[in-house]
């Protein structure tokens, strides 16, 4: 269905919610990609971090820890520069990092559902033009109007109708797509807490026995 056919037969109200649904469509794409970069190797880089803390090379654990431009590789880095500072300094941080890393995997849903909301308001505003374009018409003919003199008015309607509806539900699926993924990152970023402290723990655990 042309884009150009749909705003002329749904009017001003059909060309805002498409350009809704183009500005939605960016921001999906450009979070699906994130979200997919931020849970890829996580398990190797774990791996990587914690080998490097508990032989007390902390420099190859932030190298590695650095060198993952993810919300994980952020949280665990952040972790590693603060143990100098002790476990109470190191958890601080870590609780910090981890919610500055949840407002950033979180923008973008707001937005989508915003656009899952507000279109099928707008084909419903839509329909209503439409409707009273088409009373409009009766009235005009003085009660005896023709098919085509009312068409416009219904066409509009039933084309606002669809539309809204149409991106709405698009929307509402990659909103909950999107939140479902981003649980799933901030579930990793909760597990990684725990995991920090028993590093130290064991780096530390030699220290206190000697």
């Amino acid at each position: 269905m042309n884009p150009f056919w749909l705003i002329q037969s749904g009017g001003p109200v059909v060309g805002v919610i498409l350009l809704l649904s183009v500005y939605g469509a960016y921001v999906f794409l450009t979070r699906l990609q994130k979200v997919r970069r931020a849970v890829s190797g996580q398990d190797q880089l774990l791996e990587y971090v914690g080998g490097g803390i508990m032989s007390g090379n902390l420099l190859e654990a932030s190298a590695n820890a650095a060198s993952s431009d993810t919300p994980l590789g952020r949280v665990l880095a952040t972790g590693v520069r603060n143990m100098p500072r002790g476990p109470a300094a190191v958890q601080a941080a870590l609780e910090s990092s981890v919610t500055r890393e949840e407002t950033e995997a979180t923008s973008g849903l707001s937005a989508l559902a915003t656009i899952a909301q507000v279109s099928p308001l707008l084909g419903l505003l839509g329909t209503v033009i439409g409707l009273i374009r088409a009373f409009g018409a009766v009235s005009a003919a003085g009660g005896q109007p023709t098919l085509s003199e009312v068409a416009g008015g219904i066409s509009l309607a039933l084309t606002s109708t669809a539309t809204g509806l149409v991106v709405a539900i698009t929307f509402y699926v990659a909103h909950n797509y999107l939140a479902r993924r981003v649980e799933h990152i901030m579930a990793g970023l909760d597990r990684a807490k725990p995991t920090f402290s028993g590093w130290l723990l064991q780096s530390e655990a030699p220290h206190r026995e000697a």
